[in-house]
């Protein structure tokens, strides 16, 4: 499926056989819409992906990836240590003059790039040599479709249980604009794909590990999990 098809669906379900470009353009940033909205509907697996930055020395503050919807855990790869993440009221408790350096143990996420939009964070101890990689988990954001984009595949960035969705949010939202009697329908139809959708997603989700006690006695045992709920 494409943008373009999408687009040519949503139209034609609405009455226009053959639009302008100005009514694919409105479509277009109907779809764009229903993207951002199911992106944050849950964490999606399909969106998690791995980014680094590399550490320069005595500087503690860093830019994330442009794609960064939700930051998750980090580590530092170079030296094969796990990287506590924590609040930054944290980090200037213990070091409020902002002098202490050596490897990172802890990261804080503080606030936006106010030139960029990025996500920015804080290591600490700042490191005191550069070129060291810390790689981080994280869910991500995909760039609003552009016209360019229409005759494009969408599969390899969403899949086709995503596309569906995508397919009848933008058709009910067209047809929102146009006070079209069937926009219930349309609403419907998205709710079902969407729910079709999150349900995949959660047989997706990887079950947390179960942790054996060190003894050897295994009358009892701890299960660590957690409950993901849409």
């Amino acid at each position: 499926m494409t943008p373009d098809y999408i687009l040519t669906i949503a139209l034609r379900r609405s009455g226009y056989h053959n639009p302008t470009p100005e009514q694919k353009t409105n479509a277009r940033d109907y779809l764009n819409m229903i993207k951002t909205e199911l992106e944050g509907e849950t964490t999606w697996r399909f969106l998690y992906k791995i980014g680094s930055i590399t550490t320069v020395a005595d500087q503690r503050e860093y830019s994330l990836a442009s794609d960064v919807l939700e930051p998750g855990g980090f580590f530092d790869y170079t030296n094969g240590r796990p990287i506590s993440t924590v609040h930054p009221s944290d980090v200037d408790d213990a070091d409020p003059d902002q002098d202490f350096d050596g490897e990172p143990g802890r990261v804080a996420l503080t606030s936006l790039n106010t030139t960029t939009g990025y996500w920015q964070v804080d290591l600490y101890p700042t490191p005191d040599t550069a070129g060291d990689e810390i790689k981080y988990r994280y869910y991500a954001t995909l760039a609003d479709l552009v016209a360019g984009d229409d005759d494009t595949d969408l599969a390899p960035k969403y899949p086709r249980y995503i596309q569906a969705p995508l397919l009848w949010g933008t058709c009910g939202m067209y047809k929102g604009e146009k006070e079209n009697d069937s926009e219930a329908f349309e609403w419907q139809r998205y709710s079902a794909s969407k729910k079709n959708a999150l349900a995949i997603n959660r047989r997706l989700a990887v079950p947390q590990r179960i942790q054996m006690p060190s003894s050897v006695d295994t009358s009892s045992f701890l299960i660590h999990g957690a409950v993901q709920v849409d």
